[in-house]
């Protein structure tokens, strides 16, 4: 940044210094250590969305129906150096974050020195977002991690103007993108950041950030190509996703976002956070305050406006609890509010506890189904073993499934030896990755043994041939979980005649 905001900024340079960053280690360390073994205490199954990243890992590519490809590429690598079980398939999730907080007290401490910093990673590996979002691997983990990554390389750019950083703000800022297209509300925040802060607005007249912002196109670039060679559908699924195409104005929604920050910073920090925000906004701000707030405030405004237009679910915001929970912290400690912070942090912990314990324990406690959210988990590895069964009984058969639910599922637990799973597609939508890349039309020959979620016997039988009932599949130790899958075998496949 500038000469003054140089002057500000904390280096990690002291003894004590590096002491407080070794003790943060230590305690991101244990932390992702517990969430790993309360992980594999819950023993939980890997729901639709992970089982059905895990299957794009097994086939990477440049894009897929729904998503870029970045969740495929960490779950490949952690999948690679472990295994394929469910503790191994989230691991990018319980390591992501912890590498995602260790920037975010780099970025705090480098602008206010290692104390707050250290209250600030605290304070965000805590929230209850983030506890939620360590659970499960989902697109919003590379997200979260690539947006740290470039925000802390954009401070450092700022501070000494170094090429590298520059080209490391747009490396994080390309790899972000290939994780969730959000990312490139970073590009709003910095440019945000650089027209409102007048020292700052030197650098617009640098090439640097302007290469940085080419560095980020050419690494997101190969998605745009896949896209555009299959007629967009990550693009179209997106924009069908947030139902701007049907927009309205929907108060009750956007109340709920606003409110809703409540759930995802947790209550204290979540009010707090408005308050430093209007603070922030005020005309003697320092520039310190005014960067925290322009990578708070433009995503927590898009993600409002969309729910205020249509819908918006609580965690696309996600990543703006970085900059607004360095924000917010800074605020609070600046007014001696420790106590409040305690309380703060206190409540956020508790949360986290009943997150790892409560809620995958939810049939062991004799919790009632509306109160057990870990059911919507259960029941698919019973099945898969079953399925598992019928495909050994005949070699060679490869596995077609109708909903992506139970085909992303028995991919994972079936595990069907013979080629990767193919969809039965009557309607002839192309409404997921499965119909989109493996329609039994293009498998060739059979044979086949098929799942659907309830009896379509009369029509399986218009399109394949030879087709006989096998049984079915289903749950019978799960109270509140029970999964059915109806199996056929067929000796071929006719073609499609509704």
């Amino acid at each position: 940044m500038s000469a003054e905001l140089a002057v500000k900024s904390a280096a990690l340079g002291s003894n004590a210094e590096r002491h407080l960053a070794g003790w943060f280690a230590v305690l991101l360390v244990a932390l992702t250590a517990y969430r790993a073994l309360a992980l594999a205490i819950a023993g939980l199954p890997l729901s639709f969305e992970e089982a059905q990243y895990w299957g794009w890992s097994r086939a990477l590519d440049w894009g897929y129906f729904s998503k870029p490809p970045m969740v495929a590429v960490a779950i490949r690598a952690a999948t690679a150096l472990c295994g394929d079980g469910e503790l191994c398939v989230r691991a990018p999730a319980y390591i992501g974050l912890a590498l995602t907080t260790w920037c975010v007290f780099l970025a705090v401490a480098r602008l206010h020195g290692p104390r707050i910093g250290f209250a600030a990673g605290v304070t965000f590996a805590t929230l209850p977002i983030v506890s939620f979002t360590s659970v499960a691997i989902t697109t919003d983990v590379p997200l979260f991690l690539f947006w740290a990554i470039a925000l802390y390389a954009f401070i450092r750019a700022l501070d000494d103007d170094r090429w590298s950083w520059w080209i490391v703000t747009g490396l994080a800022g390309g790899l972000g993108l290939q994780s969730k297209y959000t990312m490139g509300i970073f590009a709003v925040s910095a440019l945000a950041y650089l027209v409102w802060q007048r020292d700052d607005r030197v650098r617009l007249r640098s090439a640097k950030p302007w290469i940085a912002a080419l560095v980020a196109f050419a690494v997101f670039a190969p998605n745009l190509a896949w896209n555009a060679t299959h007629d967009f559908p990550t693009i179209r699924h997106t924009s069908e996703l947030s139902q701007l195409e049907r927009a309205l104005i929907h108060p009750g929604h956007f109340l709920e976002f606003v409110l809703g920050q409540l759930g995802v910073f947790g209550p204290i920090i979540g009010l707090m956070m408005f308050v430093a925000i209007v603070h922030a906004l005020r005309k003697h701000s320092d520039r310190r305050a005014r960067l925290w707030v322009a990578f708070t405030l433009p995503f927590l405004a898009v993600i409002g406006l969309e729910a205020l237009l249509a819908r918006a679910y609580l965690n696309w915001a996600a990543p703006a609890t970085v900059a607004a929970t360095a924000m917010t912290i800074v605020y609070m400690l600046e007014r001696g509010r420790t106590r409040l912070l305690a309380w703060a942090i206190g409540i956020n912990i508790a949360l986290a506890v009943v997150l790892y314990h409560v809620v995958p324990g939810g049939q062991t406690l004799g919790l009632p189904a509306k109160l057990d959210a870990s059911l919507r988990l259960r029941g698919w590895p019973e099945v898969g073993a079953q399925v598992r069964d019928i495909l050994a009984q005949h070699p060679g058969a490869r596995f077609v499934g109708h909903e992506r639910i139970a085909i992303a599922e028995m991919l994972y637990y079936a595990r069907p030896l013979s080629g990767g799973p193919l969809v039965w597609n009557p309607e002839r939508r192309i409404s997921d990755q499965y119909r989109l890349t493996a329609d039994v039309a293009t498998a060739g020959r059979g044979p086949f043994v098929i799942a659907t979620s309830d009896d379509r016997f009369e029509a399986l039988a218009r399109d394949f041939r030879g087709l006989v009932r096998l049984g079915i599949a289903q749950t019978v130790s799960c109270r509140g979980c029970e999964r059915v899958l109806h199996l056929y075998y067929a000796e071929d496949f006719d073609w499609y005649h509704r």
